[in-house]
């Protein structure tokens, strides 16, 4: 039986090895991402609010299956308000009208930048879906 301070170093090094191989099947999942979006520079897309933050809201489209960013500088200068972060942190707020993009909104975004380079894509907020009412709002 291998002795106690071996298997804990055996444990940290599988620990270390686990975290290395995740972080290269997110960066390869987020260049190939880049790579498919690259060529589609305008199309809009179905996607879901998966999260909010200071760089702004943080989207996964359905079809294909990809995560991008809405920044909220992009956002305000489109709808034309300052928007804040409300103290939940899940949700933001424009100041002038009240409109709100919550965690788990359904959205419609289109692909403004998707840079190979950096594993990144951007997307223009266009319009949320509502739910359960047939209605859309811009």
């Amino acid at each position: 039986m291998p002795q106690r301070e071996q298997t804990a170093e055996q444990s940290v090094r599988s620990s270390l090895r686990e975290r290395a191989v995740a972080d290269a099947e997110r960066d390869s999942k987020s260049l190939f991402a880049a790579l498919f979006l690259r060529d589609r520079v305008g199309d809009r897309f179905e996607a879901t609010v998966s999260g909010i933050g200071a760089p702004g809201v943080f989207v996964q489209v359905d079809r294909p299956f990809v995560d991008g960013l809405v920044r909220v500088g992009n956002l305000e200068r489109d709808r034309g308000e300052v928007f804040q972060l409300d103290t939940s942190g899940v949700k933001l707020v424009g100041q002038r009208t009240g409109f709100t993009l919550t965690v788990g909104d359904r959205v419609v975004v289109e692909v403004i930048d998707s840079s190979v380079q950096r594993r990144k894509i951007e997307f223009a907020f266009v319009m949320r879906l509502s739910e359960g009412t047939g209605k859309n709002e811009r």
